[in-house]
């Protein structure tokens, strides 16, 4: 391509960028905003939708009920095109902390393992994991470098100590905006046995990531920052494989292999529809990724 074409390029792609920026978030043609890490803003087509299925709610015998199945099923698929897993691999959640709590919680951790997790963590990635010292488990709060980052080296050198059974990371440090490199981490993990749970939010949604790339075991994410969805949206990646290890610490009718009103012998699916309890607000689901997808 020559000089004038990539310059003709470069004006086609920034004139269609603002066509698209005006059409989706309008109050931008006054404002500068920065703070898509904190709260991103919803899109006007995924308002139009939120207010699509408010208004079906309104008219209860108006609505599709299979329908509605077929929605979420497809939320799932598009959550996994982001991120390169399969649809049943991902189940749908409220946030990153619910995420977190069913990896903390249904992981076969038992008294006396070893959870590290990184000082100036965002606390969502804390908490769920201190929970389970009063079950004995111990958590490691490992020591940041002297930039302030997580120290990958200790931390893959760390995770060679059998009773190190899980580490807890940040895709993007919240405080200063760290990538961490989950590949090299994954790697040190899957060597030594120890699983690899990660926090997503900060980063999904503003810098590709590939499942299958990477040896992550369980990854939460919300949808509200760079995925540019409502709030009480998310979703959780569970590696395929690892799902028959777990124990979902709570159960609902959706997480059976057969969905069935008649009380009978709970059989979870082999999907990672056990992480769904029971009816979701489904609003906040339908569109989370839609700008990914559609443009």
């Amino acid at each position: 391509m020559n000089t004038q074409a990539a310059a003709t390029s470069r004006r086609d792609l920034r004139k269609r960028c603002l066509e698209l920026r005006l059409k989706e978030f309008p109050w931008t043609s006054n404002t500068i905003y920065f703070n898509n890490a904190g709260i991103g803003p919803l899109p006007e087509r995924s308002r139009v939708v939120v207010d699509e299925l408010v208004a079906e709610k309104m008219a209860p015998h108006t609505i599709d009920v299979p329908g509605l199945f077929d929605r979420l099923a497809e939320t799932r698929r598009t959550v996994g095109r982001l991120i390169n897993a399969e649809a049943d691999e991902i189940g749908l959640t409220t946030s990153t902390s619910l995420g977190l709590n069913i990896a903390a919680h249904a992981l076969p951790l038992q008294a006396s393992d070893i959870v590290l997790v990184p000082q100036r963590e965002f606390p969502a990635n804390v908490y769920p994991w201190l929970q389970l010292e009063s079950r004995g488990v111990k958590v490691e709060l490992t020591q940041p470098t002297s930039d302030g980052w997580p120290d990958e080296k200790y931390l893959c050198d760390r995770v060679s100590d059998p009773k190190v059974k899980a580490l807890a990371i940040s895709l993007v440090q919240f405080s200063n905006g760290y990538k961490a490199n989950i590949a090299r981490l994954g790697e040190a993990c899957r060597l030594n046995d120890c699983y690899l749970v990660v926090d997503g939010i900060q980063g999904i949604g503003q810098t590709p990531f590939d499942v299958k790339s990477t040896a992550v075991d369980i990854m939460a994410c919300g949808g509200q920052k760079w995925l540019l969805s409502p709030f009480g949206s998310g979703f959780v990646y569970v590696r395929k494989g690892l799902l028959e290890q777990l124990e979902p610490t709570f159960v609902g009718w959706l997480a059976l292999k057969v969905q069935t009103i008649t009380p009978g012998s709970p059989s979870t699916s082999t999907s990672c529809t056990p992480m769904h309890v029971g009816s979701r607000s489904t609003h906040c689901r339908f569109r989370i990724c839609l700008v990914w997808t559609k443009v």
